[in-house]
């Protein structure tokens, strides 16, 4: 334990350390969605979860048009990250379509529960 904390110190120092998650700004989901194949027991399908904040890049690039500055500009977050989370957020969603599989698009209180508090949800 005290040589991880001496690890942990020293990547701080270092500068090595990965930053902390940024708030974004995102729609509510008040509950878990999942979306199965057809004629397939639950059970016996692998989750794929998209993340809430993965999703709303992906609306709002994708479905409402809008370019990824824009889209940064709206969830207060860089372009760069918007990059990744569209990145994430397709593969994830691709993966799960060729595999079928079981896609659960995160909710808003299942992500503030799982997670320490790195996302506003916005009611709309």
């Amino acid at each position: 334990m005290i040589f991880l904390a001496l690890i942990l110190a020293d990547r701080a120092a270092e500068g090595n350390m990965p930053r902390r998650r940024k708030r974004t700004t995102c729609r509510f989901l008040e509950f878990d969605r999942v979306f199965k194949p057809a004629g397939i027991p639950a059970r016996e399908l692998t989750p794929y979860v998209l993340r809430l904040d993965e999703f709303e890049a992906m609306r709002i690039c994708d479905l409402e048009g809008k370019s990824q500055i824009e889209a940064a500009e709206l969830m207060d977050i860089s372009r760069g990250t918007v990059q990744r989370l569209l990145e994430r957020g397709r593969r994830t969603l691709v993966a799960c379509l060729l595999a079928n599989q079981a896609l659960v698009l995160e909710s808003a209180l299942n992500r503030s529960a799982n997670r320490s508090d790195t996302s506003q949800m916005k009611e709309e």
